[in-house]
C-alpha cells in the first residue's frame, strides 16, 4: 500500500461517519488505515470535575488534553486489561486517536508493554500533535491521517501477522489459540512470546478483551444473557465482570453515565 494517495484518499471512504452523543464526538478510521487506527475522538467537559470508567477494548490511546483551547499536555496509554477510571476537569477538552495494536510496530516502531494498564505523558511535538491539537475534530483527523501515511513503515509487519488480527477481529475473540494457531500456520508458544513481548499480555487476554468488547451492544440493549461462545451465565458473568469490573446488569443501568462507552451505544 503506498505511503499516501491524497487524490481519492477521502472521497474513496465517503470521507468520514459523524455522530454526536453527550459531548463525546468520533470518526472512523478510513480503510486504508483501518488495520492500525480505529477511530479518532473527542470529548468536551462543560460539567463539574466528572469521573468516567474505561473498559477494555483491545486498543491505545494518543490522548491530548486542551484548556482553554490550547494545547495543555498529551500521553500515551498501554491496552487497557482492566478498567480505569479517569477524572476529566470542568472546561477541557480531549482529542485522542484510538491505535489497534499493529500500529505499535509500523508507526511507533516499539513495543507497548511497558505501558500496559499505564500511560505515559509524552512530549508535545511528538508526532507534530502540538501543531494537530486545536483544530476541529474533522481536520484533526484529517491531518493525522496524513501523517499515518506518511510515517508508516508496513514492511516491519509480516503477511502473518496481519492474518492473525485479520482472524482475531472477524471472530470477535471467540477462536481459541489452537484454532488461531492453525490458521495462520504460526506456533501458539511463538504467538504468546509476541503479545507478551510487544503488548504486555496472552494471546488469549486479546481474544478474551475482543469477545467481552463485543457483548457492550446487546448489554446496552438490556440483553444480560450470553449470545457469544461463553461456556453459560456464570462464565459470562465472570468475564464480563473481570474486564469492566461489575457484572452485566450494572453495565446495563449505568448509573450517572459512569460508563462512557455504554453512554453512547445507549444513545445517552
Amino acid at each position: 500500500m503506498p505511503k499516501r494517495n491524497t487524490s481519492r484518499f477521502f472521497t474513496k471512504v465517503n470521507f468520514f461517519q459523524f455522530y454526536a452523543i453527550m459531548n463525546y464526538r468520533e470518526i472512523p478510521a478510513s480503510h486504508q488505515l483501518s488495520a492500525f487506527v480505529k477511530c479518532f475522538w473527542e470529548f468536551e467537559n462543560k460539567e463539574d470535575h466528572t469521573e468516567y470508567n474505561i473498559l477494555p477494548d483491545g486498543c491505545f490511546d494518543l490522548v491530548v488534553e486542551l484548556k482553554n483551547g490550547k494545547f495543555d499536555h498529551a500521553r500515551l496509554t498501554g491496552v487497557w486489561t482492566k478498567p480505569k477510571t479517569v477524572t476529566i476537569a470542568k472546561g477541557s477538552r480531549l482529542m485522542g486517536v484510538r491505535f489497534k495494536p499493529l500500529a505499535s510496530e509500523c508507526i511507533f516502531c516499539c513495543s507497548i508493554h511497558p505501558w500496559v494498564d499505564h500511560y505515559t505523558p509524552i512530549a508535545g511535538d511528538l508526532m507534530g500533535i502540538n501543531r494537530f491539537a486545536g483544530q476541529d475534530l474533522r481536520s484533526f483527523s484529517e491531518a493525522f491521517s496524513y501523517y499515518c501515511f506518511d510515517v508508516m513503515d508496513q514492511g516491519k509487519i509480516s503477511r502473518t501477522k496481519f492474518e492473525l488480527f485479520e482472524q482475531l477481529y472477524d471472530s470477535k475473540g471467540e477462536l481459541s489459540v489452537r484454532q488461531l494457531s492453525e490458521k495462520v500456520r504460526w506456533s501458539s508458544r511463538q504467538i504468546n512470546r509476541y503479545f507478551n513481548n510487544q503488548f504486555g499480555f496472552s494471546l488469549k487476554t486479546f481474544s478474551d478483551i475482543l469477545k467481552c468488547h463485543s457483548s457492550f451492544p446487546q448489554i446496552a440493549k438490556g440483553n444480560l444473557y450470553p449470545e457469544k461462545k461463553y461456556f453459560d451465565q456464570a462464565h459470562f458473568i465472570k468475564q464480563v465482570k473481570q474486564y469492566t469490573g461489575v457484572t452485566p446488569k450494572v453495565l446495563f443501568r449505568n448509573e450517572g453515565d459512569r460508563f462512557l462507552q455504554f453512554s453512547t451505544l445507549q444513545g445517552k
